[in-house]
């Protein structure tokens, strides 16, 4: 499929695994036809990572610490004395010190934040000055970048900054290497069982939330970040640079946490509402959180098994929360809820089931109500306001 590739040379950065994204990516640059040179970090690394790099054919190994000026030279001299040109280089390097990785992030220390940006993200310009020299016909410089960088991902603390810092450097990279005909993107990949993953407190429930709020439903798999790879290192991606390519079953695409929305004071209100009703459900016309900003929230409650068929509306401001039961609520057919507003409003068409009092933040309309009530006591209206 990429037959352009065949025959190049490329340099990927970061083995430490079978499991690593830099390996997915080698093995299929590997398959293309590329020529490799695959680095991993130091000598604790080097059986296992020399053990995966020779069991390509032709593929060569080198030790290369990117934190460290002088590996850096030595390698792309030894590059260009064995190969000469450069096509394709693969940037998946990262690290930041466990502990930075477990707390709160205002807890980062200055030393972790230097780590974290060093090996993170300097490394990728490092490595690109070098190579560029060796790019003469033109090339793809390829890094791995996260989601984080771009919304606040738990735990992720000073990782994510080093993310985005590494994405703002894609941009500038790309604008100052665009002249020698040399791309460079990032690939953003879902969250993936690796070495460098398992440092990240909550892991676990990171992959099990990512599964749920994917539009395709599951985590990505590391073989579909190491295709992504090869697109972005072949022809095929000759007009693309300076992007973040995201490869994570589209969760990034995704708006407010539904799953979140669900555990809201809101919808605890409507559950403590519904005891006593078998089953319902809950639809929501405007997929928006209760939040002061959103004038227009409009969630429905059914009851498939009520005989009864009446119903209640009722208004409040948003920050409103439950502290009495709602009993007319209990065989409701419908409810809807619009935030914010001044006042407040009950109707109920069931003269089985009287107005009820019932707790908001703010006033009730002055006079009667739809249904020619008058208004529960102030007693009654509780919550600040």
């Amino acid at each position: 499929m990429f037959s352009d590739l065949q025959g190049r040379n490329a340099v990927v950065f970061g083995v430490a695994n079978k499991r690593s994204i830099a390996w997915s990516i080698a093995q299929r640059l590997h398959a293309t036809g590329v020529k490799l040179a695959v680095t991993y970090q130091n000598e604790r690394l080097e059986q296992e990572a020399k053990d995966l790099i020779l069991s390509l054919p032709g593929a060569e190994a080198y030790m290369c610490d990117v934190s460290k000026d002088e590996d850096i030279d030595r390698l792309f001299a030894t590059l260009k004395q064995r190969h000469g040109k450069l096509h394709a280089l693969v940037h998946s390097v990262a690290y930041a010190p466990a502990d930075e990785l477990k707390g709160d992030f205002i807890n980062t220390t200055r030393e972790g934040f230097r780590v974290a940006h060093d090996v993170s993200v300097y490394s990728l310009i490092a490595v690109s000055r070098a190579a560029a020299p060796l790019m003469e016909d033109g090339g793809s410089i390829i890094t791995m970048t996260y989601y984080g960088a771009e919304k606040v991902v738990p735990h992720y603390n000073v990782m994510a900054v080093a993310k985005a810092a590494l994405e703002c450097s894609v941009r500038y990279l790309a604008s100052d290497l665009g002249k020698k005909k040399i791309r460079v993107n990032a690939i953003s990949a879902g969250p993936i069982k690796t070495l460098a993953a398992r440092g990240i407190s909550g892991l676990g429930d990171m992959l099990k939330s990512h599964a749920e709020r994917a539009p395709l439903g599951r985590n990505v798999d590391v073989k579909e970040v190491g295709s992504t790879g090869v697109f972005l290192a072949s022809d095929a991606s000759s007009g693309i640079t300076g992007e973040v390519i995201h490869v994570d079953c589209g969760y990034s695409i995704m708006g407010w946490n539904a799953q979140h929305w669900l555990s809201s004071p809101l919808l605890c209100f409507f559950r403590w509402c519904a005891n006593g009703v078998p089953r319902w459900s809950v639809r929501a016309r405007h997929l928006l959180p209760p939040h002061p900003q959103f004038r227009h929230l409009s969630v429905r409650l059914s009851s498939e098994t009520s005989s009864v068929n009446p119903s209640a509306e009722f208004c409040g401001r948003s920050g409103w929360y439950a502290r009495d039961r709602f009993p007319s609520l209990s065989h409701c057919e419908t409810a809807e809820t619009f935030l914010p507003i001044q006042s407040a409003k009950c109707c109920c068409r069931s003269a089985d089931h009287p107005a009820p009092a019932f707790p908001v933040r703010g006033r009730y309309r002055r006079g009667k109500d739809q249904c020619g009530r008058q208004p529960p006591a102030a007693r009654d209206i509780h919550g600040p306001g």
